[in-house]
């Protein structure tokens, strides 16, 4: 299928695009330039968990985008291995624990920034109504399906290890409770790590004080690191918006005219599930009949 348009142009747009690239599909698409975005802070963290289908997006994640990726090990402080994660563990002298997995890093802005300069041939400015017609995919979390969002920050950081059991360059996925976390993932390509985030919902997106929400996430830190590591802050604190969508499959059909399709707004997994859409967008590009022989376990990726 030729001449998909595509509608949006931040982490999911672009690795949608490139999927679309390397797959040789004829597209265009363009950006409407949002201020409320998700991308500019991105921290693009592809950490490890108890559930199948996120391990199987982290496993497909060790091969994509090699010069935009690093991976490393994740220490984190919580009595087990966050997010129902199943490994082993060792417990550095500070009392950190170091999981014997890799979580995997995304450097989202570059990522972004460069795939828009390689496919600005295919850039269009304007779509007429008229062509917002099926392939037309829209690629962002502001569509038709989209709930709410999620504020957060980041903040680019220089950590300097204190404890020498712990590994040189690890993930550091520091929680409390429910809702306070410290987080610092290593930015790849460079020797620095994003500090973040929160998750704040919104009805309506607005700007809150991320510079007064970082000096907390820093006692916070400290606190949580048990004298292990020290951050130093390097560069400005940057906000963005992670778009939710309700409960639904991958990509879907609006039922209103134009019967544009969406990608669901993934939250704060928008860079974690990537493998998850981009199967579901094979899936819409692939003639119907070829649907009939699928696995069972793919049956909620259909449209």
């Amino acid at each position: 299928m030729a001449g998909v348009i595509l509608e949006g142009m931040g982490v999911v747009g672009s690795l949608v695009a490139r999927h679309l690239a390397e797959r040789e599909v004829e597209f265009t698409w363009f950006d409407k330039g949002r201020y409320i975005t998700a991308w500019r802070a991105c921290t693009g963290s592809v950490y490890p968990s108890g559930d199948a289908e996120s391990e199987w997006a982290r496993e497909q994640w060790r091969t994509m985008l090699p010069e935009y990726t690093e991976t490393a090990p994740l220490v984190f402080c919580t009595k087990r291995p966050p997010h129902g994660g199943r490994y082993s563990w060792t417990e550095a002298s500070c009392g950190l624990k170091v999981g014997d997995v890799e979580s995997i890093h995304v450097n989202a802005q570059r990522l972004v920034e460069d795939t828009r300069r390689l496919l600005e041939p295919n850039k269009v400015w304007v779509v007429e109504s008229s062509q917002m017609l099926p392939p037309y995919l829209v690629t962002h979390g502001w569509s038709w399906r989209h709930v709410d969002s999620l504020w957060g920050w980041s903040t680019p950081v220089r950590v300097e290890r204190l404890d020498s059991t712990l590994p040189e360059r690890a993930c550091y996925y520091l929680k409390e409770g429910r809702f306070l976390t410290a987080y610092a993932y290593p930015r790849p390509g460079t020797d620095e790590y994003y500090a973040g985030s929160s998750m704040i919902p919104q009805i309506r997106e607005h700007i809150l004080d991320a510079q007064s929400h970082f000096l907390a996430w820093c006692d916070r830190f400290e606190r949580l690191a048990r004298g292990g590591v020290r951050v130093e802050q390097i560069g400005p604190t940057v906000q963005g918006w992670r778009p939710r969508g309700a409960p639904g499959p991958m990509i879907a059909l609006n039922p209103a005219p134009p019967h544009t399709y969406a990608i669901r707004p993934q939250g704060p997994n928008g860079v974690r599930h990537a493998p998850l859409y981009l199967r579901a967008v094979d899936q819409l590009l692939r003639p119907v009949g070829d649907l009939l022989g699928e696995r069972d376990g793919m049956k909620e990726n259909r449209l």
